[in-house]
């Protein structure tokens, strides 16, 4: 020390000598700045700086003394499972000497409030003795259970009662029934499977399979009654068959069935013409009243009738389609031959000029219209 003191006093004359030779050499008088006293620490501040250290110190018990009071519930578990799996001697030494530390614990801190650095021992030596006092708290039913006559088995812990209780439930949801989308396929309606076995017919009878036509045709009749066009297309083959006579009974029965179809009459009637059956053909035609095919109805009712000789029904039904339609050479025909043969010359006179204007007839008619209209040229009009 008496080397540093003396280092320490050469340095500070050397400095003394060098301010001295500076102020000598300065041509101004020299103003002396007083140097800055040490600070000295008063006692006011050394009290506050020990009140400050007094409340850090119990603040950090405080914070020491919350931490240990509330441990987590892992650690609470695992001292739960410990201590009720050890001895039951083992408790009551570990509850004797717990008994022992809070008795220390007090007496020590009764003490410690004499002065402020006792009270920061005590602060710290609090936090020390209350930790271990936490931690055997869950010991106190065991305390309990002593002054029972006889000692009930200790429950175990299960290790799954523990992670039930550290990890939470989740909610049990039902299971997702995941819809299927099965394509099922449409029932169709009879007028759709009829119109199938109607289309089948027609190819199988356009290939010249003419049974299994007839077959597909009968089974669209049993499926859909009213498909006329079915029931038309079997009728034809009966005939191209040569079974007139099955063909005439299905179309009657149809008539009977459907009364107001007019194709049904019309089929029937040239079955009967083929067959050279005029008056049975015409019979299947009269006291109808068309819905369709108007002008085939009457046009075909009139040559019946006029081939039976029934010449004033033959007569209405040529004047019918003269009437509603434009006329035609033929109906123009055919109504002065029905005008002559009820004598109405004059009537007969003027439809055979019509024809010839009108056309649209063979030469045969051409030439046979001619020689009428020369005849009634020459005979007198009856009135």
């Amino acid at each position: 020390m008496s080397v540093i003191n003396k280092v320490l006093q050469d340095i500070d004359q050397q400095k003394t000598n060098i301010t001295q030779q500076d102020e000598a050499e300065l041509s101004y008088q020299k103003i002396d700045i007083p140097a800055p006293a040490p600070a000295k620490l008063s006692k006011s501040f050394i009290i506050s700086l020990l009140v400050l250290l007094v409340l850090g110190a119990s603040v950090w018990g405080y914070l020491t003394y919350f931490q240990t009071s509330s441990p987590a519930p892992q650690k609470s578990f695992v001292k739960a499972f410990s201590v009720e799996a050890e001895p039951k001697s083992n408790v009551l030494e570990e509850q004797a000497e717990s008994a022992t530390q809070i008795d220390n614990a007090e007496d020590e801190t009764a003490t410690s409030q004499t002065s402020a650095s006792d009270a920061m021992k005590a602060g710290v030596e609090q936090s020390q003795v209350e930790k271990p006092i936490k931690m055997v708290e869950p010991a106190k039913p065991v305390a309990m259970k002593l002054a029972a006559t006889t000692p009930a088995k200790p429950k175990q812990l299960l290790v799954e009662d523990v992670v039930s209780a550290e990890t939470p439930v989740k909610p049990q949801t039902a299971p997702v029934r995941q819809q299927r989308f099965v394509i099922k396929p449409t029932e169709k309606s009879n007028y759709d499977l009829a119109a199938k076995a109607l289309q089948r017919g027609d190819e199988a009878q356009s290939r010249g399979r003419f049974i299994q036509a007839e077959s597909e045709y009968k089974k669209a009749l049993k499926l859909q009654p009213d498909l006329h066009d079915a029931r038309a297309k079997w009728v034809s083959l009966l005939y191209g068959e040569a079974d007139q006579q099955q063909a005439i009974r299905v179309l009657q029965q149809a008539i009977d069935n459907y009364p107001e179809h007019t194709g049904y009459r019309l089929l029937l009637a040239r079955i009967y013409q083929e067959l050279g059956q005029s008056a049975a053909a015409l019979h299947s035609l009269t006291g109808h009243s068309p819905l369709s095919n108007v002008n085939e109805y009457h046009q075909l009712t009139a040559a019946l009738a006029q081939q039976n000789q029934q010449w004033q029904l033959a007569l209405e039904h040529w004047q019918i389609l003269l009437l509603s339609n434009r006329p035609r050479g033929k109906w123009l025909l055919g109504a002065a031959i029905a005008f002559e043969k009820q004598n109405k010359l004059n009537e007969a006179e003027k439809h055979y000029k019509q024809a010839l204007q009108v056309g649209g007839l063979s030469n045969a008619s051409l030439i046979y219209i001619q020689q009428k209209l020369a005849v009634l040229s020459q005979q007198s009009p009856e009135e």
